[in-house]
């Protein structure tokens, strides 16, 4: 049973008396029984006799009421759910409550007990034992219905949070709250118009409710902020198809870009056979002399297979060389930027066609644009972007939005291309099989405009010290950020609210980069990875991220340019080092071997091509007469040389022939006299 002298204002409603919050009231005030149980009395602790005498009073004419009912033949009426207290509103137009009773208490004493206490009163501690007076709104951030009350399983994060803080600062605000739709204001009336009734009735209002000049200029005073109420662009984006590409590997480089590529290769291989020709290696003069066609065929097949980084060229004159570095300088860009590209593009996802990049895109685009109408994001985007008026689509219920924005499904004929959300509600709203059923809903481009939304109280520094309350909850809300328990709470609330094991990879706004940074007129955009965020983003060209697009001509013109500027070059230093003196009598000489080489040989076919060469290169008769003369004496000197070697050759093998002659016969000469010297001995 609740403590009336807790409350330093309480509001004197009478003994067991419910209070009426006037005319147009779709509720009461909580039941505030300020006797005690043991006998009635007054909170000042006197009987009262009178008091004693309404209270059966009142009950007698419930019971009178209550016979009249049952006789008209209507059901008894139920006792209201504790802790039920509505809003009154009247019609559109009127004020949000024709009854002036208002709700919202006075602190200035506690600010006087603070101050004097001499720091006995803390912030943290300055509202023990009060009661406060909340208005709050039915949603998924507060589980209340008219049957059950708050709801015990989970009674949604700001009850949370609120219990949390009440809990430290030791105060209660369960015993009686207002609850407060946005229906209940009508369709012709602001967020910020119920803000500054509903502060000004109660001690503070729990919301995600946004900081703007407007609600601060009419003194509404914002809490430190819980929600990350950025508003961001959610689209509904079809899951692209995944077919097999057989020809990924030429989408590096645009056509163009290819054909070009094709080209300088091609013609690097006529260049080369130039230079090479310009500086006396033509095809007559290499070892194995071949005819210009088959020539340039190897020059072709080896320029390809420069492309490809192996450089397989073998320049042996100075054009040659400088044309081989250029051309393996060339090719290892050609190869650096397709190899990135390739990569790039079998890492990144399947981007699909739309790409909205920025609130100014979707508006130069035509899309409708689905606004949570009378809200904040709608008043913003009307005010900043006055082309967006008949774009836009509001929508009365938040939650609405989600339906408006998936392909196939409206809402009161309500549909739309893209939808305003808040980032900390899209963020579990992904996750939900009710709101991303095809798990298809996407954050695309930057954000909005950046917020954080928090609870409000009235800005009363003085007359009722309302600002009090804001700096308790201020204190506790700072308190449980830097413990974590500001983030343990939206854990929570995030596992109560995600559908499990759906949408597990977190939809398809999962894994991107985005820019933190808010979209403002002649901002640049930033290239990327990922898709539906700020990163990459195809702006109004639609289609993948740029940094995953084939390379085009404007991307790869300095480098295909820069091999056909090496070519030149390499062109003219073959023909400046072609009348070097040095040069050119290597020219003539290398010119009559292959002349020489061709007439010893009597079956090489002489073709136009080799005329012009011999046109060309004019050898003289007497140098081609000299050279012969010089090899005929050689030749002679040579015989005779060999001549001489056979000679001695012969002399030396007939001494060798008596030597053994010799070795034989004088041997047998020795025996054959031993022998007879022996029988003439014997005769004698």
């Amino acid at each position: 049973m609740p403590n009336c002298n807790k409350n330093p204002n309480p509001v004197d409603v009478g003994v067991g008396v419910d209070v009426d919050v006037g005319v147009g009231v779709v509720g009461t005030i909580q039941r505030r029984r300020c006797y005690w149980s043991n006998g009635k009395r007054s909170k000042s602790g006197t009987t009262s006799t009178t008091s004693n005498f309404r209270a059966r009073l009142s009950l007698l004419l419930l019971l009178l009421l209550w016979t009249l009912a049952v006789a008209n033949g209507n059901d008894a009426p139920e006792p209201l759910p504790l802790g039920k207290k509505y809003l009154a509103t009247v019609s559109d137009g009127g004020a949000f409550s024709d009854s002036d009773t208002s709700f919202r208490q006075a602190f200035c004493d506690r600010y006087t007990e603070m101050d004097s206490s001499q720091g006995e009163i803390t912030v943290g501690n300055a509202l023990s034992g009060a009661h406060l007076n909340v208005a709050l709104k039915p949603d998924k951030y507060f589980r209340y219905n008219d049957t059950d009350g708050i709801n015990s399983e989970y009674p949604g994060i700001h009850a949370r949070i609120l219990d949390r803080i009440a809990e430290q600062g030791n105060f209660t605000w369960r015993d009686s709250f207002g609850i407060f739709t946005y229906e209940q204001k009508g369709p012709n009336r602001s967020i910020t118009e119920l803000l500054t009734w509903g502060v000004d009735k109660y001690d503070l209002m729990l919301g995600t409710f946004t900081p703007s000049v407007e609600r601060i200029n009419q003194g509404v005073s914002f809490v430190n902020g819980h929600f990350d109420g950025s508003l961001v662009l959610v689209r509904d984006v079809e899951p692209p198809v995944r077919k097999i590409d057989w020809f990924n590997f030429l989408k590096p480089f645009d056509w163009v870009v290819w054909g070009w590529v094709l080209g300088v290769v091609i013609f690097s291989a006529f260049a080369y056979q130039l230079i090479e020709s310009i500086g006396g290696k033509g095809a007559r003069y290499r070892d194995e002399p071949i005819t210009g066609r088959v020539w340039l065929m190897d020059n072709l097949y080896l320029s390809f297979i420069n492309l490809t980084g192996n450089y397989s060229y073998e320049p042996t004159t100075l054009g040659g060389r400088v044309f081989g570095f250029f051309f393996a300088f060339w090719a290892m860009l050609i190869t650096a930027a397709y190899t990135a590209n390739l990569a790039s593009l079998l890492v990144v996802k399947a981007a699909p066609d739309l790409r909205v990049a920025s609130i100014e895109d979707a508006i130069s685009r035509r899309l409708r644009i689905c606004v949570h109408s009378t809200s904040y994001s709608d008043n913003l985007l009307r005010e900043k972007y006055p082309d967006i008026t008949p774009l836009l689509v509001p929508v009365p219920i938040y939650e609405d939005m989600y339906t408006s924005v998936r392909k196939g499904e409206e809402i009161d004929n309500n549909t739309c291309d893209v939808m305003v959300a808040y980032k900390q509600d899209f963020e579990v709203s992904k996750m939900r099989q009710e709101t991303n059923p095809k798990c298809s809903l996407e954050w695309e481009g930057r954000q909005v405009k950046i917020l954080t939304d928090g609870f409000v109280t009235k800005l009363d520094p003085g007359v009722g010290c309302t600002d009090l309350v804001n700096e308790v909850i201020g204190f506790y809300m700072h308190k449980m950020k830097d413990d974590g328990e500001l983030e343990e709470l939206w854990l929570e609330h995030n596992n109560f609210y995600s559908t499990e094991g759906h949408c597990k990879s977190g939809g398809a706004s999962d894994g991107n980069r985005r820019l933190t940074a808010t979209t403002t007129h002649g901002h640049r955009s930033l290239k990327g990875g990922g898709k539906g965020g700020a990163a990459a983003m195809g702006g109004a060209s639609g289609g993948e991220d740029k940094d995953s697009n084939a390379l085009t001509i404007k991307d790869m013109a300095g480098t295909l340019l820069f091999q056909i500027i090496g070519s030149a070059i390499a062109i003219a230093v073959a023909v400046v080092s072609r009348f070097d003196p040095n040069t050119k009598k290597k020219v003539l000489q290398r010119s009559a071997s292959a002349r020489n080489i061709g007439l010893a040989g009597g079956n090489r076919d002489i073709t136009t091509e080799e005329s012009e060469e011999e046109a060309f290169y004019d050898v003289n008769e007497a140098t081609v007469q000299g050279h012969l003369h010089e090899l005929t004496q050689q030749m002679d000197a040579l015989s005779t040389m060999i001549q001489g070697i056979q000679d001695k050759l012969e002399n030396n093998d007939a001494a060798a022939r008596n030597e053994t002659s010799k070795n034989w016969v004088q041997p047998f000469f020795a025996a054959k006299t031993e022998a007879t010297v022996k029988d003439t001995a014997s005769i004698n």
